[in-house]
């Protein structure tokens, strides 16, 4: 539940809603949501403190609500990735790729990262990556980032978020 109270204590209101909180450890591995910051979006955001940067240099800037934005502006995207079986030394592949509403893929990056970077323990490492849509055709685009660890052929974890082109 959610409540609210403006300071002149003459108008207030509550929401009740459900939040489900994800268990980054349940399996080998596990994705976060995807966090996107574009130079399109003007919205004013305040950190809780000065310096406060809660996805650690992995955006440009602030994260973004945003999911309209111009054929002439650039989007910046970060997802976390969990390695929670980093043993025995293994690789994750991680992949983005843009598909237009008509299934072409228009941008697709791929990265391969190590298990060792965790020396052998359960954490996550940040992918990070931008995707310049300068010139593209207006219309509806879906955002996929897959992670997939080589170790016991597992199968992909996936996170989608689509936007639109203006």
């Amino acid at each position: 539940r959610v409540a609210a109270q403006d300071s002149g204590k003459v108008k207030q209101g509550s929401a009740h809603f459900d939040i489900d909180v994800p268990d980054f450890t349940k399996n080998p591995i596990a994705l976060s949501n995807i966090a996107i910051a574009a130079t399109a979006d003007r919205s004013v955001y305040s950190p809780p403190k000065p310096g406060f940067d809660p996805f650690n240099g992995l955006l440009p800037g602030a994260p973004s609500t945003l999911r309209e934005f111009p054929n002439n502006s650039e989007i910046s995207a970060a997802v976390e990735v969990y390695d929670n079986k980093p043993a025995p030394a293994h690789s994750i592949d991680v992949t983005a790729r843009v598909r237009a509403d008509d299934g072409r893929v228009v941008f697709n990056k791929h990265e391969e990262r190590s298990s060792g970077e965790l020396h052998g323990t359960p954490g996550g490492f940040g992918y990070t990556f931008r995707i310049p849509i300068k010139g593209w055709t207006p219309g509806l685009y879906v955002l996929e980032v897959e992670a997939k660890t080589r170790l016991n052929n597992a199968e992909p974890i996936t996170r989608v978020i689509q936007f639109e082109v203006k």
